[in-house]
């Protein structure tokens, strides 16, 4: 296991460890961007609104860019073709196992867990639960994992087309990105801080796996002489 796969692993864990045993963290950070007569802060703000809208949108454009360029090198003969049909077919992959299926699927539909605008804590009717806990507080479209901040993670994905200094570097644009849709949902009052991190690993790990999938079957070799 790489050094980076290991420095993830140990974060998720942390992480996992500090909203179990402070839950209330998630409640003390939302409290930063609401105020009971005025609502949460990114409802007012224009760039927070800007992102909110705009993410599902380019989104979309990146499935759309993802199936164009498939078939634009269907037409590609050669090693050099056959290359770079391995390598979207490895970004979709990774955009369906993790963003789809595991984050929008899965988590998003299952876990239960309430949005900060819909706990009571900040006028809601809802009851809180910390992030790890399954809860029967929302039916769909719930709180943990926060799936716009997924589509800023998917970046990492890139990283795995390259080597170990691609991972890394890729690993921190896609949190940078990510961070940022994260950011304009908590002032929105649409996540907690815990559902922008686990989604952040959901995403991680699952670009993770589809690489060990490809390159266990062969399709995706190391570019460089570099440590995995």
């Amino acid at each position: 296991m790489s050094p980076l796969t290991l420095a993830m692993l140990f974060s998720m864990i942390s992480c996992g460890l500090i909203f179990s045993l402070w839950p209330g963290l998630d409640l003390w950070v939302t409290s930063q961007f609401y105020d009971p007569a005025t609502g949460f802060s990114g409802e007012r703000s224009a760039f927070v609104i800007a992102l909110y809208r705009g993410i599902p949108m380019m989104s979309k454009a990146i499935i759309l860019g993802l199936f164009i360029a498939m078939f634009a090198y269907a037409f590609q003969r050669g090693a050099q073709g056959l290359k770079r049909r391995i390598q979207v077919g490895y970004l979709i992959t990774a955009l369906v196992l993790g963003p789809g299926l595991l984050i929008d699927v899965l988590l998003k539909d299952f876990w239960g867990r309430a949005r900060p605008a819909k706990v009571a804590e900040f006028g809601g009717s809802a009851v809180f639960t910390p992030a790890l806990v399954p809860a029967k507080q929302c039916d769909n479209n719930c709180s943990f994992v926060s799936g716009h901040a997924s589509a800023g993670f998917y970046a990492v994905s890139l990283g795995f087309l390259g080597g170990a200094a691609a991972r890394r570097r890729w690993t921190l644009i896609g949190f940078a990105l990510g961070g940022i849709a994260g950011y304009g949902r908590i002032a929105q009052g649409g996540h907690f801080l815990s559902d922008v991190l686990f989604s952040f690993f959901a995403t991680w790990f699952a670009a993770w796996f589809a690489w060990v999938i490809f390159r266990r079957l062969g399709w995706l070799t190391e570019p460089t002489t570099e440590k995995n």
